[in-house]
């Protein structure tokens, strides 16, 4: 039974004290080491991103599992293509025929793909001490922690910035009056001119995240902003 005071500690410290315990694998060990020490006031010109998106069998972190996921670096803003990854997760058909029309993964997909504990290696690998950046990062954050949870009792550990939130911030929305339209990815991507190729797919949303990223970074900056703390969590 997990102690019930690990809730109320800091995620840090219950992840450092597994890996100097031994209790996880080395990549995460690792990983968690480098995680340690966060400089939230480095210039947002110096930050490394990984911009990342997921495609699941729904919305419910509890109940629902990713069926494929995609990353991308971004930094200096500019994508760095060559340092992407993309992984589809073996599992078990849903069955939604409606599922298949938004994220367009088939069946013969799902058999073919890696195990998620694999797919949870490569991309806590990836990432590193990276800063996280995806649409609805809460939702997309909360599926990752799903699995960390499952498997070896701890959380991501970086820091993340919403783009949804950025958004907001830029353009003065106000959330009790925002419409969850006018937020969402097709449409932002809409307004600041970003094709998106492959959408609902996790590496086509990835792409067209990190190009709206990039857009709302350098609106950020002709506003006066300039470090990472002010929209980073």
């Amino acid at each position: 039974m997990t102690d019930m005071f690990s809730f109320f500690q800091n995620p840090h410290k219950v992840a450092l004290k597994k890996a100097e315990a031994g209790e996880l694998p080395d990549w995460l060990a690792d990983y968690v080491r480098a995680n340690q020490h966060k400089d939230k006031n480095i210039d947002l010109e110096r930050t490394q991103f990984v911009v990342f998106d997921t495609e699941t069998t729904g919305l419910d972190p509890k109940k629902d599992s990713i069926l494929s996921l995609a990353a991308v670096a971004v930094s200096h803003q500019k994508i760095k293509v060559q340092q992407s990854l993309e992984c589809v997760v073996k599992g078990s058909y849903t069955g939604k025929k409606q599922a298949v029309v938004v994220h367009q993964i088939l069946p013969d997909e799902l058999t073919e793909g890696i195990e998620e504990l694999d797919m949870l290696e490569q991309f806590v690998r990836f990432i590193g001490a990276d800063v996280l950046v995806a649409h609805y990062a809460e939702f997309d954050i909360k599926m990752i922690n799903a699995l960390l949870k499952k498997h070896y009792d701890i959380e991501l550990l970086n820091l993340r910035i919403d783009t949804i939130q950025v958004l907001q911030k830029i353009e003065n929305i106000n959330i009790n009056e925002r419409k969850r339209n006018s937020l969402s990815l097709g449409a932002a991507c809409e307004r600041y001119d970003i094709q998106i190729i492959g959408q609902h797919t996790a590496m086509g949303d990835t792409f067209a995240t990190a190009e709206l990223f990039i857009k709302l970074l350098m609106l950020l900056r002709a506003k006066g902003t300039k470090k990472l703390s002010e929209i980073a969590v």
